[in-house]
């Protein structure tokens, strides 16, 4: 049966799970068919893949781990040269087979990152002398390099390095090809090199999504004339849909005048720790984004009055996500202008008042909250989060050492009934009374559930985890203590239960 199923449906059958190492490696054991088509979805990524399904959750998967890392690399490598070869001349990287394998893996290969590079180099010990970490990198950015040159049908291309000279031959190596499938960039360098955004400039210009983080401490500045070439790189792109910059510096009007240029299709824009200037002779000027659905703003500046202007003088008509990490710059003025369309907000460092006020009157279809607990701001934030009718999300960021107790009380003095999703992050303690109160009183049908706290809750709060929210609970995630057996029973009807994990994604989706 399986092997009359045509390729394009069981194409979609296995699209499905292109995230499930384990059920793509199953596939691949069918028959040619299976094979021919699952081998494609393993080896689009196959070293991200790895990372995200290896636990290190008991001592005897360590070895496990070497030896499976041991045979990616070891395939890998050996579609352009010997594993001999590789190890003992350092800078030869001319592509020469020591075998001819029924499928050249590099062809399947779509995403190329180099920091899941490093981390299975990291878990090979038999390529490394030592753990050192410049040895690793050193390892990891060959076999980038080799990926880069020989691999021709990646679209999504993320590269982090430290070293001038990778970052000398990437540059060399990019401008010898044609990236025009390239939707996705990341490149996060720490030391800039011009001469890699000058051969992207070149040959990439379809690129739909672009990251670019020169690092903190970096003096990277945007000109005027001549233009700078990450500047030249933004500007040659076609079909530029998201973009995110870090870590430069830039005069304010430059920078809205770049964006302008791609005002057209920019649906997202993130500026993180941008240091903005202002001359004191430029007046604020009209600028429309007609698609931009997500602003995340994270500015320093000498001139918070003034950057206000600019910023309110966009025309943002279909803003829906905005997240405000500007502890200078007053976030009230900006909601009351673009909060009737938002439906995600997240606000670093609080909310007082005048900010809630301010979000009950003009937020009226939000449903996502993200904002830091902070002691003064909690029952502020408690009538917000009651008063907003259509708000199911909400996560709270606490400061070290937070005692959810006050906070749970607070919320408690309110029917959350629309209320599904609720995270807590950077709790020191919860109390399982407290926890009860707000459950019993509050009546919040919560489907996802998230707490980090340092000090792990035990039975009792399980006990009214289940019997408050046994019915409507899909998703929990927390520290706890050893389960016992009526516990692991009671916790299996829950479709998805493990531990916090600080690496866990957490993002609001834009609805």
């Amino acid at each position: 049966m399986t092997s009359a199923l045509p390729a394009e449906l069981l194409t979609m059958i296995l699209s499905e799970h292109i995230n499930d190492c384990s059920t793509l490696h199953s596939c691949i054991l069918v028959n040619k068919s299976w094979f021919s088509i699952a081998i494609q979805y393993l080896w689009a990524d196959p070293f991200s893949l790895f990372c995200d399904n290896s636990h290190m959750m008991e001592m005897f998967k360590y070895i496990a781990r070497d030896e499976k890392a041991k045979i990616l690399l070891t395939s890998f490598i050996e579609c352009f040269m010997s594993m001999e070869e590789f190890l003992k001349n350092p800078a030869y990287l001319t592509k020469k087979h020591c075998k001819h394998p029924v499928f050249d893996y590099s062809n399947y290969l779509r995403e190329l990152d180099s920091s899941s590079i490093t981390r299975v180099v990291g878990n090979c010990l038999f390529i490394l002398d030592s753990h050192h970490r410049q040895e690793r990198e050193r390892i990891s950015g060959r076999i980038f390099l080799l990926a880069t040159q020989y691999c021709q049908h990646w679209h999504t291309f993320s590269f982090r390095a430290t070293r001038p000279l990778i970052m000398t031959r990437l540059s060399k190596q990019l401008a010898k090809k044609d990236l025009s499938q390239l939707k996705k960039l990341t490149l996060d360098t720490h030391k800039p090199s011009k001469m890699v955004f000058d051969s992207l400039a070149k040959v990439a210009h379809n690129i739909k999504s672009l990251s670019i983080d020169t690092g903190r401490g970096s003096t990277y500045t945007f000109q005027t004339e001549p233009k700078d070439s990450l500047q030249n790189l933004i500007e040659s792109q076609c079909r530029l849909r998201n973009i995110t910059i870090g870590s430069i510096h830039s005069d304010m009007v430059l920078l809205l005048q770049l964006l302008k240029k791609k005002a057209h299709s920019l649906e997202s824009i993130t500026l993180a720790d941008v240091t903005l200037g202002l001359d004191k002779d430029q007046k604020p000027e009209y600028i429309e984004f007609p698609k931009l659905k997500s602003l995340d703003i994270k500015v320093s500046t000498s001139f918070p009055t003034r950057i206000m202007k600019n910023l309110l003088k966009l025309g943002l008509p279909n803003l829906r996500k905005l997240a405000w990490r500007n502890l200078d710059l007053p976030c009230a003025t900006f909601i009351h202008k673009y909060g009737e369309t938002l439906v995600s907000l997240e606000i670093s460092g609080g909310i007082d008042d005048t900010v809630c006020e301010t979000i009950l009157q003009h937020c009226p279809r939000l449903t996502h909250l993200r904002t830091t607990l902070t002691s003064g701001d909690i029952s502020a934030i408690a009538v917000l989060i009651a008063r907003l009718p259509h708000l199911y999300s909400v996560k709270l960021q606490c400061s070290l050492c937070f005692y959810m107790d006050f906070p749970l009380d607070c919320l408690a003095r309110y029917k959350l009934l629309q209320l599904r999703e609720l995270t807590l992050l950077g709790v020191y303690e919860i109390g399982a009374t407290s926890l009860q109160n707000f459950l019993s009183k509050s009546k919040p049908p919560i489907e996802l559930l998230i707490i980090d706290n340092q000090r792990p809750i035990h039975g009792k709060h399980f006990d009214v985890i289940l019997d408050h929210l046994g019915s409507s609970l899909k998703t929990l995630r927390v520290n706890y203590y050893s389960l016992s057996a009526e516990n692991v029973t009671k916790l299996e009807r829950i479709a998805d239960f493990d531990r916090f994990s600080p690496n866990e994604k957490l993002e609001d989706e834009i609805v």
